[in-house]
Order: structure tokens, then sequence, then C-alpha cells
């Protein structure tokens, strides 16, 4: 965890005369290379204290569900004890959303009032920007970058939609069931469309002839079924957000304000049963 002089020593086993040494390697680790997230934790920090909108105490209540979901995703990870490269490249999914969308919620006092579809291309970019932050910190080089960054905006363009076109279908008779049990069909088709339209797409490009379409349904049906376990994972991580905006009247404004919602103010009592006032 600190600044000290790291020794690599590259071992290969060469038969019956046993393992060969090379020459050691020195690398010098910094303190900040065990916590590659430092940057965006600082931009959520400084998110949080300039913007004068943010200088109240309710502001600070978005660290629980980023919390929560940093902390929650590793559970299934170490049950079914998942190899390290999987672990890494879902952690680095589930963290850039989880900050990205934290992101937005601190920067809702910028989009509010905003058209919805001025309001989802400005959140699609400060998402995409955050992921690209992500990138950088996560790893040195962008061989990869191509790939990660398809696979982040996908999520960063179904988010951001799902939560506008389920505003827009609850409208004036929006409460907390309504709006999450809408959530999740809104986030399951424009999922299925964009993974099933991806399928052919790529198929045709790749592999052109009429001999390929006999594996193209099974695979359509692998998509499908891939695309129901993303839109519930999506809506999983984004579940304490939205609790966070119907428990605290600070987010519930910026809610509102985003996301177009046309409602009385929803408030909780003790039992946690809405109460429109």
């Amino acid at each position: 965890m600190g600044d000290d002089e790291l020794r690599i020593v590259a071992s290969q086993d060469i038969g019956q005369l046993g393992p060969k040494d090379g020459s050691p390697v020195a690398f010098h680790w910094r303190w900040y290379y065990s916590v590659p997230t430092l940057p965006l934790w600082a931009l959520i920090v400084l998110l949080l204290v300039v913007p004068k909108a943010n200088r109240h105490r309710q502001a600070w209540l978005i660290l629980v569900p980023l919390g929560v979901v940093l902390l929650v995703w590793r559970m299934p990870m170490a049950l079914f004890s998942m190899p390290d490269g999987p672990t890494e490249t879902i952690g680095f999914f589930v963290g850039s959303v989880a900050m990205a969308w934290s992101t937005v919620w601190l920067v809702g006092h910028w989009l509010g009032g905003r058209s919805r579809k001025v309001a989802f291309f400005l959140i699609l970019a400060a998402m995409t920007a955050i992921g690209l932050l992500s990138y950088w910190c996560h790893y040195a080089d962008t061989d990869g970058l191509v790939l990660s960054m398809i696979g982040f905006d996908l999520v960063a363009v179904v988010l951001p939609l799902a939560m506008l076109w389920t505003s827009y279908s609850c409208r004036k008779n929006c409460t907390p069931g309504r709006f999450r049990g809408r959530l999740l069909v809104r986030m399951m088709v424009p999922l299925m469309v964009l993974m099933l339209s991806y399928v052919p797409a790529s198929m045709l490009v790749r592999f052109p002839g009429p001999g390929n379409l006999a594996i193209l349904a099974p695979m359509l049906l692998t998509m499908l079924i891939a695309s129901l376990v993303c839109a519930g994972i999506l809506y999983l991580l984004n579940l304490p957000f939205l609790e966070l905006a119907f428990r605290s009247s600070f987010y519930a404004d910026r809610f509102e304000r985003i996301f177009h919602i046309e409602k009385d103010r929803v408030e909780f009592n003790k039992s946690s049963e809405p109460q429109v006032v």
C-alpha cells in the first residue's frame, strides 16, 4: 500500500535442469496504484464541494447508493470464485457505470429544465466522459479502449433512455411502485433491440452467405437471454439511486427536474409506504 521498490523475477521451468530465473527487474510502486479509481473519487468530492447547488448535507447521500453498488457486486464474484480476469473486467464496468451515474445526479442542477432529448444527450456525454476517465484509471494502454467503450456506451444509452421513457409513460400518475415496475420493462426493450440487431449485422458482415443462417437462431436466443440478464443487472445497479430519489427531498427535486416528473412530491412514512402529499 506504500511507496517502495518492487522486484520482479521471471521464472521458467526448463525440464530436468529445473527452473531458470531471469534477471530481476525493479519497479517503483506508488501508493496510489492500489487505488486506481482515486481520480474518480476526487471528481465526486469536487462535485459535492465546488458547485453551490450541492453545498447541502443531503447531497452527500449520493455516497450511500454508490457505496452499496461498489460493495455488493463483489459478493457474487467471491461466492462463485470468479477468476481475476473476468472479475477485473466486471469491476471496471460496474464501477464506471456507478461513478458515471452518480456524476449525473450531482450535475442534475445543470440538466434540469431541459427537454428530454437534450437531457438524454447531455447525460450520454457526461457518462461517456466518465467512462473514458475510468478506462484511463484502470488500464495502462488503449488496446481494449474501443471494445470497452462500446460496451460502456451501451449501458450509457440504455440507462437514461429507460429513465426518460418511464417518466414519460408515467406522467402525472407517477408513483414509486409504478415507476419501478415500468422501468424494468423499459430497460429490457432497448437492450433486446440493440443486442438482437447487433448479432445479425455482425454475422452478415463477417460471415456472408446463407450457410451461416443455421447458427444464427441459437445465437439470437443466447443474445435474448443475455439481454434479459443484463437488463436485470442494470436495473439492480440503478435501484439504490432510484430509492434515494424517492426518499430524499434533495434528490427528489432533481429526479423531477431531470426526468420531467410532473407529479406531486412523493414522501415515505416510517413503514416505507408511499404517500402523496
